[in-house]
């Protein structure tokens, strides 16, 4: 019967339309995309990790939120450290310091990319940010904002995804230490002189999408400052397709814009994705985000569009479980559960309640088109 109405519908359907469909369904491609915000470690992170003097494990951070950053074909986040290796001795706040194995675990959660321009890039000095670029050039895990060699400076990476070509430019408005004379190259920092150079080069190679990484704005605030809207006005003027950010350690408003000289229908700017893991525990600082897009694009017409725009609100918990002490990245959304593990108390719950709706409520009110994603099965 099926082989009936397919000879019937070919015998009878106009051959022009139905080839034009054709070619219209099979000219289309997808990537989707999910970006976080700032990894931090601190002291506390590290004796919680640490199984004895070599060895550190933080995989467990990420069990919980893990398939949530391994569902989207590539997923971004902000290194706020440096691996600046053991001889160095492993530190939090306020020069951090990382084990090798944090970015094992990133890895493990499915992170594919690392911004690397922060004000703690600079930690360890000069020979920390060498380290660090060496150990992720070695991991295969990719990386924007900071730079072994001069030349790299103004080069263009270009990233493809399902047939989606794309760069990451990443600035800093700062570091903490001042880096060697001779090598302020090292660290991409917010000037937009530099800025505008670096998206028009990569406008001119005919690249799908342009999307900045900055990390900036004031502390602990919920709206974006005078610096970072004028800042960001003037990355949009010069073609900048999405723009991501981060350093507040709080969420900030998602907002959409008309992108200059783009294939996109529509730009949008996530002013801070808050923190994804850190020992920050007062409110607004133990919440994030995973911030998810999917960019559909049309290779007949060489257009593209944003779809399945959404956010998971995340929390993070710190405490005792069946494993011991942990740091537990989860989704804020688990306060609804009816079950949870035992180790989730009355007073967590009421916690990740308050971080849901602050961070639902924050993000969302510049747009009407970003969608909470539920986790709860139905």
């Amino acid at each position: 019967m099926k082989t009936l109405l397919i000879f019937f519908f070919l015998l009878f359907y106009p051959a022009t339309n139905f080839s034009q469909e054709i070619r219209e369904y099979d000219s289309l491609t997808t990537a989707s995309f999910s970006a976080v915000g700032d990894l931090i470690v601190h002291g506390q992170q590290l004796k919680y990790a640490k199984i004895d003097s070599l060895t550190y494990e933080f995989k467990p951070v990420f069990r919980e939120i893990k398939q949530y950053l391994q569902s989207a074909d590539f997923t971004m986040a902000n290194l706020e450290t440096v691996f600046a290796g053991i001889e160095k001795g492993y530190s939090g706040y306020p020069s951090f310091n990382t084990p090798d194995s944090f970015l094992d675990a990133l890895k493990y959660a499915g992170i594919d990319f690392l911004f690397t321009a922060n004000n703690h890039a600079l930690d360890f000095n000069r020979s920390g940010l060498e380290r660090t670029i060496n150990l992720l050039n070695s991991s295969k895990v990719g990386f924007s904002g900071t730079f072994l060699h001069k030349e790299e400076k103004d080069s263009i990476k270009i990233i493809e995804v399902n047939g989606i070509t794309f760069t990451i430019l990443s600035y800093s408005y700062l570091a903490n230490k001042n880096i060697d004379k001779g090598y302020e190259y090292m660290l991409n920092t917010i000037k937009l002189g530099q800025i505008r150079r670096n998206i028009l080069k990569a406008k001119s190679m005919n690249l799908d999408l342009v999307i900045v990484y900055l990390h900036f704005g004031n502390e602990y605030e919920n709206e974006p400052s005078n610096y970072q809207i004028e800042t960001v006005k003037s990355i949009k003027s010069y073609g900048a397709d999405i723009i991501l950010a981060s350093h507040t350690h709080s969420i900030q408003p998602v907002e959409m814009y008309k992108p200059v000289n783009s294939k996109l229908d529509s730009g949008f700017v996530a002013y801070s994705l808050g923190n994804f893991i850190s020992n920050q525990r007062w409110r607004y600082s133990d919440a994030g985000v995973i911030l998810n897009y999917t960019i559909e694009k049309n290779i007949i017409n060489d257009s593209l569009y944003i779809n399945d725009f959404s956010f998971i609100p995340t929390w993070v918990y710190k405490g005792n479980t069946d494993n011991g002490k942990e740091f537990l990245i989860l989704p804020a959304e688990y306060y609804k559960n009816e079950l949870n593990p035992p180790y989730i108390k009355t007073k967590d719950l009421e916690l990740m309640k308050q971080s849901f709706n602050d961070t639902k409520k924050i993000i969302t009110q510049k747009t009407g088109r970003l969608k909470l994603k539920s986790i709860l099965k139905e």
